[in-house]
């Protein structure tokens, strides 16, 4: 039994939702993910909805616990479901981020069952969840027929583990044929390569999950093998033949392959993603069998079967285990490795300060598509600092932004947008110089989580990567009241006038990007700005600074002293290479938001890349289409 316990204050805590502990290729996938990411340092366990309560003992050196879900905690930081109807139990669970591995099209368990296949079908349509798929077909699938961008993560295999076993019998000049699968499933369809295989003079060899009648006709059988086990069987026998009706990824197939052996194979989508035909093992049609048997007829010969296997374990060697895994691990928990690395290189004790400046400005870069939204938000703000310069018009780095420049000189790793300020002056500038821009357009966008209208930065050829402008006014403050409260208050009325106003023109209740430089958009806010100045005419007086009613009302902060921002500096720290204007006293400000900011926060987990990856693909593709970038 593996033993229980909580979770540590700073684990990421991870469930992966199942539906059983039976021996399958798919739960084998679950057990190498659920344990690499225990090793990578999170809390794990799997919740099983069914009534096994077995732990997987199969597995080799299996630590994560199987709990049944009914004795599962309710909070989780990450749930990832791996089975349709995991799906429904996964709903009554409190989650920050919520994935499904995908590993089958699952409607076709229920070929004569419609009302199942449409709830298969629903689980492949839901919002705010993530895909994650393990074969390219199954990308494309979920992309074409329910437009969820899924990550791909292609399954590996420990590939030495197979090519160097040592059979468990001695191959003889009798041929060895390997029938693999559950005969209790129609979609293996084990009757159909008992059928083919009967009759051709070769030894068959049979592995099942457990017992059924097929193992009877068979001259060895095995049931329930430990993973550990099945390489020396593989490499016991010449062939392998799959008669499956479907196989979204087909990993035994794999697994004979890395061995050396041949692999002969009904059309399916798994099968034909592994199987180039005639060159690294051989495909035949689906209840083609005489095709199957004279397949197997033509592997008599010796030097042939050398030849296909030679080229099949060289195929094979090309999914590594280990690269599946770290690719996992980097998608699944990718504020981990930071937790990790700032562990390993602060030890127990507070380091000086000079030495936490080291460990943030070491910490490795974001990976992937995440590095890229980086990369094309980063391109927006160099060409928006271009236009700026051009025409006299300041802005300073602010927020996240601007800690990612003092802290990590660039993108804190797990962030990926860019935040900046802006004199509201220097805004409606910018507006005007900005409206025939051939590259860059400025947005008034609806943010439904914070309640308000705000500003962006965007290429004009796509949406998916922005520069936030947070515009700045003055004011005249006044000790016997507190004008902070009024324009909070004010800012809140203005923002829903604005919002009346583009909603009456573009006649829906959608978030809307209403692009300021078309002139009747503007003519419909500019009511609202004067009814605003009407309520606060010391707007633009004085010398205190607060964050305009033109940003989101729910993002107002405490008046400064104009003085404390402004004359702007040259920032000490480069931002991706690049020196920009800041305010005059950026650590005191940082000090001020965040506290102690040269710490590791408790939430690392990256904040915008759910719903940027959603569309960064289809858009960067965009972008380098136009040439605009050329990573």
């Amino acid at each position: 039994m593996i033993p229980r316990r909580g979770p540590s204050p700073d684990e990421e805590r991870v469930a992966f939702v199942i539906g059983g502990t039976t021996i399958s290729g798919g739960m084998k996938i679950v057990c190498e993910y659920a344990n690499a990411l225990r090793m990578a340092g999170a809390y794990v366990v799997m919740l099983c909805t069914g009534p096994e309560t077995g732990q997987m003992e199969w597995f080799p050196d299996q630590k994560v616990p199987v709990i049944p879900f009914r004795e599962a905690p309710r909070d989780w930081d990450t749930v990832i479901t791996t089975f349709w109807q995991t799906n429904e139990f996964a709903a009554g669970l409190s989650a920050k981020r919520r994935v499904y591995l995908v590993q089958s099209d699952e409607r076709c368990f229920y070929p004569r069952n419609p009302y199942l296949r449409l709830r298969v079908a629903k689980t492949y349509r839901q919002k705010n969840v993530e895909y994650l798929c393990v074969a390219a077909w199954m990308k494309k699938w979920l992309k074409d027929e329910f437009g969820q961008n899924a990550e791909l993560i292609v399954n590996g295999i420990d590939v030495n583990a197979f090519a160097s076993a040592v059979p468990l019998i001695p191959k003889s000049d009798r041929i060895r044929v390997l029938i693999e699968g559950d005969a209790n499933s129609s979609v293996k369809n084990i009757s159909a390569a008992m059928e083919i295989a009967r009759g051709m003079d070769m030894e068959i060899w049979r592995v099942s999950p457990g017992a059924d009648p097929s193992v009877n006709e068979a001259d060895r059988a095995f049931s329930a093998v430990p993973a550990g086990d099945m390489p020396g069987i593989y490499r016991s026998c010449d062939i392998l033949l799959k008669t499956s009706r479907f196989e979204s990824f087909c990993l035994p197939a794999l697994e004979m392959m890395a061995g050396g052996g041949v692999v002969i194979a009904a059309r399916t989508p798994g099968a034909e993603e592994l199987i180039r035909h005639g060159e690294n093992g051989f495909l035949f049609d689906q209840n083609d069998t005489e095709t199957a048997k004279k397949l197997l007829d033509a592997l008599r010969d010796p030097e042939y079967r050398e030849r296909i296997g030679s080229r099949a374990a060289a195929d094979a060697a090309g999914y590594s285990r280990e690269g599946s895994i770290r690719h996992a691990c980097s998608w699944l928990l990718p504020g981990q490795r930071y937790k990790r690395f700032f562990r390993e290189h602060a030890g127990s004790a507070r380091p000086d300060a000079e030495t936490l400046r080291q460990i943030f400005l070491n910490m490795p870069a974001a990976e992937g598509t995440a590095r890229k939204i980086q990369l094309c938000n980063n391109d927006l703000l160099q060409r928006l600092k271009r236009v700026c310069d051009a025409n006299s018009i300041p802005f300073f780095l602010l927020w996240g932004t601007l800690l990612g420049s003092v802290r990590h000189r660039g993108f804190i790793p797990w962030d990926d947008d860019i935040d900046i300020g802006m004199m509201r002056q220097d805004l409606l500038k910018l507006k005007d110089v900005i409206r025939d821009d051939p590259v860059l357009r400025l947005d008034m966008a609806y943010n439904w989580g914070l309640g308000g209208i705000c500003w962006k930065v965007r290429y004009r050829v796509c949406g998916s990567f922005w520069v936030d402008i947070f515009p700045y006014e003055t004011f005249e403050d006044d000790p016997s009241e507190d004008r902070a409260a009024m324009i909070r208050e004010a800012s809140a009325r203005y923002q829903r006038r604005r919002l009346r106003a583009v909603r009456r023109y573009y006649h829906t209740r959608k978030p809307c990007l209403a692009a300021v430089s078309d002139p009747r958009v503007d003519r419909l806010c500019e009511g609202a700005r004067t009814a605003l100045e009407k309520e606060l005419p010391f707007l633009g007086r004085g010398d205190k600074l607060i964050l305009s009613p033109d940003a989101n009302p729910q993002l107002a902060k405490p008046p400064v002293p104009y003085s404390s921002f402004f004359p702007l500096q040259k920032n000490s720290s480069p931002f991706e290479g690049e020196l920009y204007d800041t305010i005059r006293d950026p650590e005191a400000w940082l000090e001020s938001l965040y506290g102690d900011y040269m710490t590791l926060p408790g939430d690392i987990t990256p904040k915008h890349e759910a719903e940027s990856l959603s569309r960064a693909e289809e858009d960067l593709k965009k972008l380098a289409d136009a040439g605009l970038i050329s990573f």
